[in-house]
């Protein structure tokens, strides 16, 4: 490798005690963009049909000939009714597991049956508009309880509905009319959603969720208003529960830095490597140079140890005293010897 390739020794810490893969964006704000499919519980459809089949039969009944009459026949409405609904929402975001928010929801149903002549058809519809408004709880799922791979974690979601606006259309012999709902102040049901975000880039990020909704509109006036054969007492009232799934799409707000602190993954010791910054080719020098000279000026001396560094089984000063006294040598008894006079004769006592 070049000079341009760097040594772990090479290299600064970002933070002391930080890492990059321990910070995350928490953002204050989301706005929120949700498009979906959704399968609508709507049980009155009957009504619809049995209203189809009840001109079919007047239309048998005022046939020119027989064979007019054997001609008439039926293309009843589907039995399954599949909405798109859009929303719009805001979120604000307190806790990185909690989040409140609210936002509106436009949805648009419509379905076609047919009458069969052996001239012709009329083609009868129905179909729903609605405008809802909503407000939502949401918490993040502990990991230990419930994950998927590849995403960011499981959230659960209460909703409540209200609807401002809403009614139901019908289209027989050319003519339109509407059923209006009436707005309960106290609302119109509940939903529950469980999902997940799976992709982000900056403040964007992209999730799914799935959905159940239990929503019913009352109206003040009764099915004969837009149906001719319909029951004409009570109130009309029709749901706009059922389960759906739906794609979200956010962008954040109000960004602020906190600790992730990431999972160890399975069998790795010790602390995560901290993340590190290049050094230029000038400062790796100058920190060279200091570390020289640092080595030739500074004297080598011994630790001089104190009692916390003192090993255990070492002497103390008195015990090391009197060890020194014993190892000296004590110098030989001189031998006495009797002074002899010259020539060798002893002395004689007088």
């Amino acid at each position: 490798p070049g000079d341009s390739a760097l040594s772990p020794a090479d290299a600064a810490p970002a933070a002391p005690g930080k890492s990059a893969a321990n910070l995350d964006t928490l953002h204050r704000f989301d706005v929120t963009l949700g498009a979906g499919v959704f399968f609508l519980d709507f049980g009155d459809r009957r009504r619809f049909n049995d209203q189809l089949n009840a001109y079919a039969a007047d239309a048998k009944k005022s046939a020119a000939t027989r064979a007019d009459s054997q001609a008439i026949s039926t293309v009843r409405f589907q039995n399954a009714d599949l909405s798109f609904p859009v929303r719009l929402g805001l979120r604000w975001n307190p806790l990185e597991w909690l989040s409140l928010g609210g936002g509106a929801e436009w949805t648009w149903h419509e379905q076609d049956a047919l009458l069969l002549r052996r001239n012709g058809y009329t083609s009868f519809k129905y179909g729903m508009q609605t405008w809802a408004l909503f407000a939502e709880l949401s918490v993040a799922i502990p990991k230990e309880f419930l994950t998927i791979d590849g995403g960011d974690g499981l959230r659960l979601a209460v909703r409540r509905y209200w609807l401002p606006a809403s009614y139901l259309v019908a289209e027989w012999d050319g003519r339109s009319r509407r059923l209006w709902a009436d707005a309960d102040p106290a609302g119109a049901g509940w939903g529950l959603l469980l999902g997940s975000e799976f992709a982000r880039t900056g403040p964007f990020r992209a999730g799914f969720a799935l959905q159940w909704r239990s929503i019913e509109a009352k109206s003040g006036q009764s099915w004969r208003k837009i149906l001719p054969d319909g029951d004409a007492k009570g109130r009309a009232k029709w749901s706009l529960g059922g389960i759906g799934a739906e794609f979200v799409l956010s962008w954040g707000a109000f960004p602020k830095v906190v600790d992730r602190v990431p999972e160890a993954a399975a069998g790795d010791e010790g602390p995560a490597p901290s993340a590190t910054l290049p050094v230029s080719e000038s400062e790796r020098a100058e920190r060279a140079g200091q570390s020289s000279a640092f080595s030739e000026t500074a004297p080598s001396e011994e630790p001089e140890q104190t009692p916390e560094t003192a090993p255990e089984n070492a002497p103390t000063a008195s015990e090391a005293g009197a060890a020194a006294i014993e190892a000296v040598p004590s110098p030989a008894p001189a031998e006495k010897k009797a002074a002899e006079p010259p020539g060798g004769r002893k002395p004689e006592n007088f």
